[in-house]
C-alpha cells in the first residue's frame, strides 16, 4: 500500500491531480490489455480494446511522458504496478473496476 501511495505521490506532483489521474488511469487501462494478450499491447490494439480514437491515445501518451519522458509505452510502469497487484485479481474485476472509474 505503502509503494503505490509513493507512485500516486510522484504522478501528482509531477502533473497535478487532475492530469495525475489521467496518467495513472491511462497505466491501468494499458495494463489490462496487457494482462488480456498476455504481452505489451500496439497503440492499435489498445484502441480497439478501449474503443478510443488514436488522437485519444496520443493524447494519453504524451501525458503519460510528461511524467516518464524516457517512456515509449506504459510498460515498464505497468510491470511495477503489476508486480503490486494480487495475480487473483482477474482481468475482468480490473475491467469491471476501471468502467466504473470511467462513467463517473
Amino acid at each position: 500500500m505503502k509503494s503505490s501511495s509513493a507512485l500516486v505521490v510522484f504522478v501528482t506532483q509531477k502533473v497535478g491531480m487532475r492530469d495525475g489521474v489521467k496518467v495513472l488511469t491511462f497505466v491501468a487501462q494499458w495494463g489490462i490489455v496487457a494482462r488480456k494478450l498476455r504481452r505489451e499491447p500496439t497503440w492499435p490494439e489498445f484502441c480497439a480494446y478501449w474503443k478510443e480514437s488514436r488522437a485519444t491515445y496520443f493524447r494519453s501518451m504524451k501525458l503519460h511522458r510528461r511524467v516518464w519522458p524516457e517512456d515509449k509505452t506504459p510498460q515498464r510502469v505497468w510491470n511495477w504496478v503489476e508486480s503490486q497487484v494480487p495475480h487473483s485479481q482477474s482481468v475482468d474485476d480490473l475491467a469491471s473496476a476501471m468502467a466504473l472509474v470511467r462513467a463517473s
